[in-house]
């Protein structure tokens, strides 16, 4: 697939990776070291793998260009949830990492093209509602549309994705 850099119809994994771009920039502006960018194995691929103060996180990036299918972070659905729950067990038991605390969470980026005066915001949140704590955004070209991003962290809780079998 070619890709484009015409806004209207952009490559979907170039999206993808501009979110996940982002997302990393928002987490190092909130103290958090990027330890791992698409981790991946049997199980699947996981975005971004973070640490600040003793925890790991383990994120699933959704990006969108539009609300016509919903909020980015609604199309994590339960089997993604359980299979970032095993992507993080695997993580830890391949780098024979023991007794630490870790979450998952999503990180949701907006990338709406009607932002005015090319500011955005960035926004860390709780799973729900959208509505968060702000700051201000840094300022973009003029072409690219300026990000709205929301982190819900600790958005899924490890031992209730995982069934009673699995041991980790």
């Amino acid at each position: 697939m070619k890709k484009s850099n015409d806004l209207t119809r952009p490559d979907p994994i170039a999206i993808g990776q501009l979110g996940e771009n982002i997302a990393c920039d928002f987490l190092a502006k909130q103290k958090y070291k990027i330890i791992d960018r698409n981790y991946k194995c049997p199980f699947g691929e996981i975005d971004l793998i973070a640490y600040k103060n003793g925890i790991f996180s383990f994120i699933e990036v959704k990006t969108r260009r539009s609300l016509n299918f919903g909020q980015p972070e609604n199309s994590v659905t339960k089997r993604k949830q359980t299979k970032m729950a095993r992507l993080a067990i695997s993580y830890l038991q391949k780098k024979n990492i023991k007794n630490v605390a870790c979450n998952l969470g999503v990180i949701a980026v907006l990338l709406l093209p009607s932002r005015p005066q090319g500011r955005g915001s960035l926004k860390a949140a709780s799973p729900s509602p959208r509505s968060s704590e702000s700051g201000a955004g840094t300022s973009r070209s003029g072409k690219e549309p300026e990000p709205e991003i929301t982190f819900f962290e600790n958005a899924f809780l490890l031992n209730d994705l995982l069934p009673e079998s699995f041991n980790y």
